[in-house]
């Protein structure tokens, strides 16, 4: 009989972890569930009930956000806090990871081909309700970043891009250029835009963070990070993220369309949903915290979004009238 490897022995330690941290004993850790900023692992207890084990960098997980999906998980059956544990604590640390352990929820995540009109108005529904109990966080004041705070960012990545293969340094110093370029051809349009007052979003709703069963959303995932903004912000997420992630054809335009109509039946308000496109665009395009992940974690997941980034943020500047123009003709 061989002897465990490391990585067994790692897995044996995490699971005596897990039984003494919470009022559970686990059978083993189980199928990969997938993920983007954390890993995500189902969790089969010797009672054979399911969980998700969530595991994360710490500065992934904002403790504020942690609370605030308690309170909603108590108003809405989409949202899932996550489990305590016997001291209290929704979170615990190992081996210099975050961890959390949420209900298991069946459901499956919908790519872009697979939406139709009725999952497309479910996600719609979902999406109102959660604005709709969210109400409870108030205001806040949102900050928009500006070139020259982008530009200390693209300082801190340089350097250990570097160290990087090849390719990998292609794709991040080539994404770099398209943000820098983004940000300041169309510093006018962004300059203008009007952030005013925000209040607690999801600030990153598209089909990859819902779990859908028979065409009805079960779950909205992805509370790790606190976000603040409009609810504007949300639907335009969806939209680029979900219903365009590949462009914005007719065909794609076309399931936006449905989504945000289903949302305007029940909000009854205009939404500005051009505005919301312009903070969409800078928000993304000062961000480098995919290049970030590539550097640090070297996954290629990273790398083909990066990509994809490249190619989607360039048409959304260049048709930002024409797709708002679009969605406001509803």
């Amino acid at each position: 009989m061989s002897a465990p490897t490391e990585e067994m022995i790692s897995v044996q330690k995490l699971v005596e972890r897990l039984n003494a941290e919470y009022a559970f004993e686990v059978d083993y850790i189980g199928a990969d569930l997938g993920g983007f900023s954390s890993q995500n692992n189902q969790l089969t207890l010797k009672d054979k009930r399911r969980m998700v084990l969530k595991r994360c960098d710490q500065s992934q997980w904002d403790p504020r956000n942690v609370d605030i999906a308690t309170i909603l998980a108590h108003h809405s059956s989409l949202i899932y806090a996550p489990l305590a544990t016997v001291g209290g604590s929704s979170t615990f640390k190992f081996d210099g990871w975050v961890y959390a352990v949420f209900p298991y929820v069946d459901g499956e995540k919908l790519h872009q081909h697979s939406l139709d009109a009725e999952t497309l108005k479910s996600a719609a529904r979902a999406l109102y309700a959660f604005h709709h109990i969210a109400h409870f966080a108030g205001s806040h004041a949102a900050q928009r970043p500006n070139v020259s705070d982008f530009e200390r960012e693209v300082t801190s990545v340089l350097e250990p891009t570097l160290s990087l293969s090849t390719d990998h340094a292609d794709i991040i110093i080539r994404s770099i250029e398209a943000k820098r370029h983004i940000l300041h051809s169309f510093s006018s349009d962004l300059s203008s835009i009007n952030v005013g007052a925000s209040s607690v979003i999801h600030g990153d709703f598209h089909n990859e963070n819902i779990l859908y069963r028979s065409d009805h959303v079960v779950a909205i995932l992805d509370f790790e990070m606190l976000h603040w903004g409009n609810v504007e912000d949300d639907i335009i997420s969806f939209i680029a993220l979900g219903c365009c992630n590949n462009g914005f054809s007719e065909e794609n335009l076309r399931m936006a369309n449905i989504f945000v109509k289903e949302y305007l039946s029940l909000h009854g308000e205009n939404l500005d949903l051009h505005t919301a496109l312009l903070r969409f665009i800078h928000l993304k395009s000062s961000s480098l915290f995919l290049q970030k992940m590539l550097i640090y974690t070297g996954n290629m997941l990273y790398a083909q979004i990066i990509e994809r980034d490249n190619k989607l943020f360039p048409s959304i500047m260049k048709k930002h009238r024409e797709i708002s123009k679009t969605l406001s003709s509803l």
